[in-house]
């Protein structure tokens, strides 16, 4: 599988990281995205969705919690904000990408939130009025060339098998 999705809902735990002060009445999690290698030609589109929980099941990746679309294609770096409207602690932080003329769907998965040790993505905890910093994710486009990269792989296998078969990838 070269990718994974974002699912439709973007086109209509603990965190190492401290708490920072957001702008008055804002919830969200806040981070830097670094991107690696070059950006595919036909990138239109790229975006951090925010799950509470990782999908078990297809009908999951409508369930997002929260998306910035920001991205400016070609950038090497982008400091990134998704609002959350409510308390909790969210489990699965992901880069998405999708081409021109196309949709998101499994293949868009670029990578994910997680902390150096963990073997799963890392949780991110939310509290409300209260924005979580420090939740930088590094994107290795050679993901898209079939690469083998680390991080990606942590970030699938946080998915049960047959939803990654499902994507053409088990």
């Amino acid at each position: 599988m070269k990718g994974w999705l974002l699912a439709g809902a973007l086109a209509c735990c603990a965190c190492d990281h401290g708490l920072d002060a957001g702008p008055q009445g804002q919830s969200g999690i806040a981070g830097r995205l670094v991107f690696k290698g070059e950006w595919p030609a036909e990138a239109e589109e790229v975006a951090v969705a925010v799950y509470e929980h990782s999908p078990r099941q297809v009908a999951d990746l409508y369930q997002l919690s929260g998306w910035d679309t920001g991205v400016q294609v070609g950038a090497e770096s982008h400091e990134y904000f998704v609002p959350i409207e409510r308390d909790g602690t969210y489990r699965w932080v992901i880069v998405a990408w999708r081409p021109k003329g196309s949709f998101w769907d499994f293949r868009s998965l670029l990578g994910c939130y997680h902390a150096a040790g963990d073997s799963l993505p890392t949780p991110v905890t939310v509290v409300l009025g209260q924005v979580t910093g420090g939740v930088d994710i590094e994107v290795d486009f050679g993901v898209l060339r079939g690469e083998e990269v680390p991080g990606y792989a942590l970030c699938v296998g946080a998915l049960p098998g047959e939803l990654v078969g499902q994507a053409g990838g088990g």
